[in-house]
């Protein structure tokens, strides 16, 4: 009895997952409205005209060793290159911290 309560909600479980599953894996209409707007576009196109210095300051950062509780020098790094555009930046006890204009 208890087996076959079993594989009955197995079953249950798998075709549910089969049905939801690619509902899940498709993006609604609000997703494509957003990704299709002209603010996601343009966050896009400039993202992608200066893809060369984030993958340059990313490697660089990368390249620093930063071993489990000791990133001091790759977080000093960062807020370094965040303050060097004109970012207002605080640094606490834990990660480096980015503050906005929302937040000043």
């Amino acid at each position: 009895m208890i087996g076959a309560m079993r594989r009955t909600a197995l079953s249950v479980a798998f075709l549910a997952l089969l049905v939801i599953a690619p509902r899940a894996q498709s993006p609604d209409a609000g997703i494509r409205g957003l990704v299709e707007g002209p603010k996601f576009k343009q966050a896009a196109a400039f993202i992608q005209g200066d893809q060369a210095r984030f993958v340059r300051e990313l490697v660089a950062l990368t390249e620093i060793p930063a071993p489990p509780f000791k990133e001091q020098a790759r977080g000093k790094a960062f807020m370094d290159m965040l303050r060097n555009v004109g970012t207002p930046v605080v640094q606490g006890a834990g990660p480096v911290v980015r503050l906005s204009a929302g937040h000043l």
